[in-house]
């Protein structure tokens, strides 16, 4: 636990009263295990608890709902096909939201979720996009193939999914299911990555079965797909990048890197762990992938003299070298990452800056975001990038509002 001092302490009375990992209960020690969900929630500072209805409703399954923290400081709470606008102060529920089409989207029929870049231009307008899933809890079950967006901020809003891939529209490229969503048929949910440019990257999954281990799961993807959530519907997903030749299924992970690559390991499809198993054993393997970007032609633009604390709305300029002599198309956001399980990057963020190069084009003034609820308290990782392409991101600390 994080002390108000800024110190890590262990509070002995303070506890999860339930197994916090997989929020499983087995209702009996002498007889196989029947799992019963607990659909909880607990606010670490209050160490207030209670139940979400939602979650009740949908279990099982039930566990690893997708949930997103709301500029408002609301959630979004995903969970089966069903998700709610929820206040964690109150208790309540303000809003429930349409259903999702497809599958079921949650675990142990794991798709992905990805709150979409933040951007002042539009008053950081939250739109979710929920992809992948499977359609029953066995192990050659066909994984989803559709991905639905939805934007929050219009009442009586409805998920965007029309038609198939080859309709260039928005379907899942490939079916994926967990963890990891892939091209042309996953039923693995995949990892979602926001990449430096605030498109994102889905790889690793699977097109049949459900999470699990020992043959739950099977039909592994290879191929990455991106997704640009700015260009027009039937337009945004780029396929044809390179595959790998790793099966990355139950288990694996991916996250965004400073230098602008995602690194991508894990895969552990059986258990106990055995790295020799066949077809799909315990992965151990590392990889990187490279962004499009990365091979622009665009120099990389270099920053200096990034503050290594930020707070809301604080003003600061960066020494900038674009390396170019091409007009500027220069922005600025503040990324954290998250901490990945089960296909879902939580707390994983985009936030756009507001920005503007200096007349002489060496200093770039930004403003830092205006709330916590936008960007909370903790670390991020600062990206220029111009014309697409990213300088080596830079960690910084968001701080509380003053």
């Amino acid at each position: 636990m994080l002390s108000s001092a800024g110190g890590w302490w262990d509070n002995p009375y303070n506890r999860f009263g339930h197994h916090a990992g997989h929020p499983y209960l087995c209702n009996s020690s002498t007889t196989p295990c029947h799992t019963t969900c607990k659909p909880s929630y607990r606010l670490s500072i209050s160490f207030a608890s209670s139940s979400i209805q939602l979650l009740t409703h949908t279990s099982p399954p039930g566990s690893y709902p997708f949930v997103h923290l709301l500029p408002s400081g609301n959630l979004f709470v995903f969970a089966h096909r069903s998700s709610i606008i929820f206040d964690p102060v109150t208790g309540e529920t303000l809003r429930h939201l349409p259903d999702i089409p497809g599958a079921i989207r949650s675990y142990p029929l794991t798709g992905t979720s990805v709150m979409l870049p933040l951007e002042p231009e539009n008053e950081y307008r939250v739109e979710i996009l929920v992809c992948g899933g499977s359609s029953a809890m066995k192990g050659k079950a066909k994984a989803d193939d559709t991905c639905g967006r939805i934007d929050l901020s219009k009442e009586g809003t409805e998920w965007e999914m029309v038609g198939g891939f080859l309709f260039y529209s928005d379907t899942f490229v490939f079916p994926r299911i967990m963890p990891g969503l892939k091209p042309i048929n996953a039923t693995s949910p995949s990892d979602g990555v926001l990449l430096a440019d605030g498109k994102v990257l889905f790889v690793n999954g699977c097109r049949a079965g459900f999470a699990g281990y020992n043959g739950r799961n099977s039909d592994p993807t290879f191929d990455p797909i991106i997704y640009d959530p700015a260009k027009p519907h039937g337009q945004r997903w780029t396929t044809g990048l390179v595959a790998s030749n790793i099966a990355r299924m139950y288990h694996s992970v991916a996250t965004l890197l400073p230098d602008g690559r995602v690194w991508i390991a894990g895969s552990a499809n059986i258990d106990p762990p055995n790295s020799t198993a066949l077809p799909y054993p315990t992965e151990f393997r590392v990889e990187y992938f490279s962004p499009p970007y990365l091979f622009t032609g665009t120099p990389r633009p270099l920053i200096s003299n990034v503050p290594p604390t930020l707070y809301p709305g604080q003003r600061f300029l960066l020494n900038l070298n674009l390396q170019s002599f091409d007009p500027p198309e220069v922005r600025v956001a503040l990324v954290n990452t998250g901490f990945v399980t089960h296909s879902l990057h939580m707390s994983q963020r985009y936030v756009v800056l507001r920005s503007r190069v200096l007349e002489d084009g060496n200093q770039l003034e930004v403003v830092a975001p205006p709330t916590n609820s936008l960007f909370p308290p903790g670390p991020g990782w600062l990206f220029v990038t111009n014309r697409g392409v990213p300088a080596v991101g830079v960690q910084v600390m968001m701080l509380e509002k003053l």
